[in-house]
């Protein structure tokens, strides 16, 4: 087998592979080409592709003279015999030949140098595998809906091209579905489902290139093509008959993913927002999933010049940069990616297992149930953090409901019907609280319309329902007897249209109720006993779970179980009190120009006062106006100081919780 020469400058120096001509069917053949890429500047193409599978590797044969086989993958051997030319040799970076895999120390530099590598290719080669699934109608599609329209990602938005015929010039109308039917765009999931698109390193391949060109068996198309596809997919939406039955759901998910793969940005990406970028993608290594996105890391985010380091294990790597990013950011969002049912890895709770997939559902919110204040947080040791927030309740009860997304609309109206009816207080239980029904109703109502309502914005959003319709609808199923299909025919009510939106909202959710009469969604895998807490520095209510004592130890500690949406809780409640926010909504801002003073931790939010009708974004001065005195404020990076004393003078119990 072959045997590498090392690199002598591995973090400036690289192999290139001299690819040499042969028919289809001759063995493959490599020379190795050592060049400086600062220095030399070497005219390459760089290959973008999936490993596949180690079993049954093939061999290429290195040098003319030697014929040294190394060993490589039925996929890679498949890519080269297709890129190969017949009459000349093609000078490409292939990682899987051009870095010693068996060398950690070479590893390390090369996987560090391979954005620049990616970057400095005449052009990235993206080999997507033979043509199969009817991959040719997809790349038509690709093909035809690229040359018909003009793509704005930064505004997000579409034209018909300076050449678009009239007849098609809808495929640049936002308001417009795309008009394929009979099944037409399940070529186009079958594509974008690929082994390709669920790697993780292709995210940096693709962001970084000058210039790409996806090949799939003897097609060729151009990426930026590819991105204003996708982009339409995304944009534009498409009819239920343009899939098959059942393959909706994977539709949705699979261009929602390339899209994200296709538009990110290097060096616009928070740790916060690792995870959705990541979403189902693969690697042969788990440090991959931190490493291959580090060139997506915006300058201002902790660990930015943090080097890849194949000695470590997987489990040091996640919680060194778990602990570093929370401390220097004195911020618990990373917690947001926590969840405790799908960690695959032994790992603090506290740490995100960027291994496991993310929970199908999203959570939305408009403000932060702790207020904006900044977390005080310390790392106790390497599996401890100590943190300060305070109990709000536990959960009573868990409900799962089956929304039956495929059935029909009946079905699904009965589902919700039984759901919002289980969750429905007696009027003993209202009495106790001092809710009336119509208060009850804007707490749940608060937590399942998922701000999706024409209130939530600033301007309001016009195309979107008021907040009072969707409590109208819940005060109507859950304190009247009226059977699911009379509710159907509650025109007055848009009863059809919130339904639908309900259906979608709660999607992966279940619904907890809790001790103190609230109601909430959280992810599965939480219990009956589980606390409810809000913690300095955390955006979301957070679900911990007791740890039982070990041994002689009688510290109390805590799992992060995940974050929630509880009603009452989310708009800073647990720190301002219920009865001062009565007058206010948190407003998510529609703005043409954001400005510095439009942002509050990376996001475009707002408090809207009813009485005063003055909107705020300065997170303290809401505070101070709720009597609560900040110590210091300052929007970029988000700082914002409350002594612990001051906030227990105002009645918040503060207490310590030692997650583990």
């Amino acid at each position: 087998m072959y045997t590498y020469e090392s690199l002598a400058d591995p973090e400036g120096e690289i192999r290139l592979a001299i690819l040499q001509p042969g028919a289809f069917s001759d063995p493959i053949c490599i020379t190795f080409r050592r060049c400086h890429l600062e220095d030399d500047r070497p005219d390459y193409e760089a290959l973008s592709y999936a490993w596949g599978s180690a079993a049954d590797p093939s061999v290429v044969y290195i040098d003319a003279i030697t014929r040294a086989p190394l060993a490589i993958t039925r996929n890679l051997d498949t890519a080269l015999r297709h890129l190969r030319h017949e009459a000349q040799s093609r000078t490409m970076w292939v990682d899987a030949l051009c870095i010693d895999q068996e060398s950690t120390h070479e590893k390390n530099h090369q996987v560090a140098s391979m954005g620049q590598i990616y970057s400095s290719a005449a052009c990235v080669v993206i080999w997507l595998g033979l043509e199969q699934d009817r991959s040719d109608n997809a790349l038509d599609f690709v093909e035809h809906i690229s040359s018909c329209v003009e793509v704005n990602f930064e505004m997000l938005t579409l034209q018909p091209s300076e050449h678009c015929d009239e007849s098609e010039r809808h495929f640049g109308d936002l308001r417009v579905a795309l008009p394929f039917k009979n099944s037409a765009l399940d070529p186009v999931l079958h594509l974008l489902e690929r082994p390709y698109f669920k790697r993780v390193w292709i995210r940096q391949e693709i962001a970084l290139a000058s210039h790409a060109v996806l090949y799939c068996g003897d097609r060729r198309v151009n990426i930026q093509d590819f991105r204003k596809a996708v982009a339409c997919l995304i944009y534009k939406g498409y009819k239920a008959s343009s899939v098959s039955d059942g393959l909706s759901l994977l539709l949705n998910k699979a261009r929602l993913q390339v899209y994200y793969l296709c538009t990110v940005v290097p060096g616009t990406c928070t740790w916060s927002q690792f995870r959705v970028y990541l979403g189902d993608a693969q690697c042969q290594d788990p440090r991959d999933r931190i490493y291959a996105l580090l060139c997506f890391l915006r300058p201002s985010e902790p660990l930015n010049d943090l080097k890849p380091d194949y000695s470590i294990t997987t489990e040091q790597l996640y919680t060194h940069v778990a602990s570093r990013i929370i401390i220097q950011q004195q911020s618990l969002k990373l917690l947001d990616s926590c969840y405790l049912t799908s960690r695959t890895l032994n790992i603090p709770s506290w740490a995100p297992d960027w291994t496991s997939l993310l929970p199908q559902a999203t959570l939305n919110t408009q403000w932060s149930a702790c207020g904006w204040i900044t977390s005080d947080c310390s790392i106790i040791d390497k599996s401890r953090l100590s943190v300060t927030g305070t109990l709000v309740s536990y959960i009573e009860e868990v409900l799962e409901h089956n929304l039956q997304l495929e059935g029909s609309s009946y079905d699904g109206c009965k589902t919700l019907v039984n759901t919002f009816r289980r969750l429905t207080p007696s009027e003993e239980e209202l009495e106790v609280r001092k809710w009336s029904r119509r208060q009850w109703s804007r707490m749940l109502c608060s937590v399942v319309a998922s701000f999706r309502f024409q209130d939530a914005s600033d301007p309001s959003d016009e195309t979107v329902l008021k907040f009072h319709h969707y409590v109208d609808v819940v005060e109507t199923i859950c304190f009247t007897e009226a059977k699911a299909e009379e509710l159907l025919e509650r025109e007055d009510l848009k009863m059809k249209l919130i339904l639908h939106i309900f259906r979608h909202a709660w999607l992966g959710f279940v619904f907890v109720k809790c001790s103190d009469g609230r109601i909430g969604f959280a992810y599965p895998g939480v219990r009956r006993g589980d606390l409810i807490s809000v913690l300095l520095g955390c955006q979301y209510p957070l679900i911990l779970r007791p740890c039982p004592f070990d041994g002689a130890d009688v510290t109390k500690l805590w799992e992060v179980v995940c974050v929630a949406m509880i009603g009452d809780l989310m708009e800073g409640q647990a720190i301002y009190g219920c009865g001062e926010m009565s007058q206010r909504r948190a407003v998510r801002l529609r703005l043409e120009e954001i400005e510095l003073q439009h942002i509050i931790d990376g996001q475009t939010l707002g408090m809207y006062d009813e009485k005063s009708r003055k909107l705020s974004t300065n997170p303290a001065e809401i505070l101070t106006e709720m009597g609560i005195k900040v110590e210091s404020y300052q929007r970029f990076p988000h700082r914002l100081q409350v002594l612990p004393e001051t906030l227990r003078a105002v009645g918040v119990d503060l207490q310590e919780f030692i997650l583990v």
